[in-house]
């Protein structure tokens, strides 16, 4: 596995990605420590069809908001 500095990384984009295109995994280093890797995605993983999300919703809920807190509020609430 190839590591790059995160610098390195900014400058020479477009070339690590062609090699994680071509199967190469690239760990991403600041300092001593990675900070992240680029890897090829995985074909295996199934796409999610998001086409029939909202009828789904819908028919769980009725047409109105999802009971309970939502979402906007807990998010705020976690970043206290």
């Amino acid at each position: 596995m190839k590591t790059v500095s995160v610098a390195d990384a900014q400058a020479k984009l477009t070339l690590l990605l062609r090699g994680v295109a071509a199967g190469e995994e690239i760990d991403l280093v600041d300092g001593q420590k990675v900070v992240a890797r680029l890897v090829p995605p995985d074909p295996d993983l199934a796409r999610v069809d998001w086409t029939t999300t909202w009828s789904r919703v819908a028919e769980v809920f009725g047409k109105g908001y999802a009971p309970g807190t939502p979402g906007s509020e807990i998010v705020i609430h976690g970043r206290r």
